[in-house]
């Protein structure tokens, strides 16, 4: 006689029948391998594109102090464009939708610049139009694409899995940043430099445009994101938490380095009149050192403290802009570059680690969308400083005096790292994704990959199983 079959409890999963399991192992490894492709496209783009624009607006003839408003300003416009994507996305129906309309964007705006270089001539409106349109679509894919790879992507695979994807997408943009310099250079040797623009930014869009069909080739989730609590502007303002006091004293040392940071692409192009090649390998210095002394940074802070790291970085930072008027020798300032890039990355690293450690899981997304518009407000407001100080000015001494107030601003500033009581010892390997890239700080970053709606989480890897 045989045995009654004993019917599964409506309370425990059925597991998942074997052709099931073959599917859901071939969708996910098909979003893996689209999710890399993604983020190679995307990262060539950075180099190629967006990075030479304040070189176009200089090569365009605009001022010293547009050039640097063009690369300063623009955030801005994605700083507030990032506040309605939560809402985009749910309008426009999936997250997967909402990046590929940011992506079009962005990669629209690189075609405008394309067509301005191949006529010869743009208004300065135009080429801040473009920018803006460029960092509103970046920041504002930014926070939903973190919250669709963390639901997509089984929690298990994220941290070694990013980790991998990021050193691609680092190898990427230096690719593309050798890649428009070059083009950008053959077109000045020749003596139709804007022709080497228009290549450049051309070949920027066509990686963005190929990236959208990575993008459509991944699968939306199949769980709503998991809930997060909103947290005010008021709140982050006032500093009674130590992520506001965290948060208030990057802006104040943010807008102490853009006094001086924005106007060091003109400087280098005008006043040092440095050809489109050291340049570019001004640029690619400081970003490769950034991204060798990450791991570095990591071990300094669980040694000596995150807060240790921050306030050292800080510290070299603000000694930077006064280190590029020691001499005007490319052998002097591309290797300054190579150790500004380093030591943008501790800074950089220390500050999301302690931001990461203050800010409670279910108020991540909230405060670091505050966290991005607050930075971009920052970014603004010290480049307009430092324009009412260099204008009418475009000389040696008139950069110097740019770079000298902004030392002074930023070890003022240092002083409010210093009362911060936070710290970590002990970190998780944080994944970085490039925005921008800055000649003088490497890159401009944001956390990546985070689990669910948590913006920015920081991994753990202890329990990693290889893809099933």
């Amino acid at each position: 006689m045989s045995r009654p079959t004993t019917a599964p409890s409506s309370n425990e999963p059925i597991p998942p029948a074997p052709l099931e399991r073959s599917a859901q192992r071939q969708r996910l490894r098909s979003d893996l391998s689209a999710c890399t492709g993604d983020g190679v496209t995307y990262s060539f783009m950075v180099g190629t594109g967006e990075t030479y624009l304040a070189q176009f607006a200089v090569a365009l003839g605009f001022s010293g102090v547009t050039s640097g408003l063009i690369a300063a300003a623009p955030p801005i416009a994605g700083g507030v464009a990032q506040l309605a994507a939560p809402y985009g996305s749910r309008l426009i129906g999936t997250p997967r939708r909402w990046v590929m309309v940011c992506a079009a964007l962005q990669a629209m705006s690189l075609v405008l610049l394309m067509v301005g270089a191949v006529i010869g001539r743009m208004p300065a409106w135009t080429v801040f139009t473009c920018a803006s349109l460029y960092w509103a679509g970046a920041l504002a894919a930014a926070s939903v694409w973190n919250t669709w790879v963390g639901e997509i992507f089984p929690a298990r695979l994220r941290a070694r899995y990013f980790s991998k994807r990021n050193r691609l997408c680092q190898f990427a943009t230096l690719v593309g940043l050798i890649a428009g310099g070059s083009l950008i250079g053959a077109g000045d040797r020749y003596g139709h430099p804007l022709v080497g623009f228009a290549a450049a930014f051309g070949l920027a869009a066509a990686s963005r445009f190929l990236s959208l069909l990575y993008l459509a080739a991944q699968g939306n989730p199949e769980t709503p994101p998991h809930a997060h609590r909103h947290t005010s502007l008021t709140t982050i303002l006032r500093a009674r938490t130590e992520y506001g006091r965290i948060i208030l004293a990057m802006i104040l040392f943010q807008a102490a380095v853009q006094v001086g940071q924005p106007y060091f692409n003109p400087f280098m192009l005008k006043a040092l009149d440095f050809s489109p090649t050291v340049y570019t390998v001004a640029i690619a210095a400081a970003f490769v050192s950034k991204s060798l002394a990450l791991p570095l940074a990591g071990r300094l802070a669980d040694r000596h403290g995150a807060k240790r790291v921050l306030i050292g970085a800080a510290i070299g930072i603000s000694m930077l802009a006064l280190v590029w008027m020691v001499s005007a020798s490319p052998y002097w300032i591309i290797p300054t570059q190579f150790a500004a890039g380093a030591i943008w990355g501790a800074y950089e690293l220390a500050l999301f680690l302690l931001l990461l450690e203050t800010i409670p899981t279910v108020e991540r997304t909230s405060v670091m969308t505050w966290y991005y518009l607050l930075n971009s407000l920052s970014m603004l407001s010290g480049s307009l400083v430092g324009a009412a100080i260099l204008h009418g000015e475009e000389t040696w001494m008139g950069y110097a005096t740019v770079f000298a107030a902004s030392t002074l601003l930023r070890f003022v500033a240092v002083t409010r790292f210093v009362s911060l009581h936070a710290d970590v010892h002990e970190h998780t390997p944080l994944t970085i994704g490039t925005l921008a890239v800055r000649a003088s700080a490497g890159s401009i970053d944001t956390p990546q990959g985070g689990e669910g709606s948590r913006l920015g989480e920081v991994f753990h890897s202890h329990h990693e199983r290889d893809l099933p």
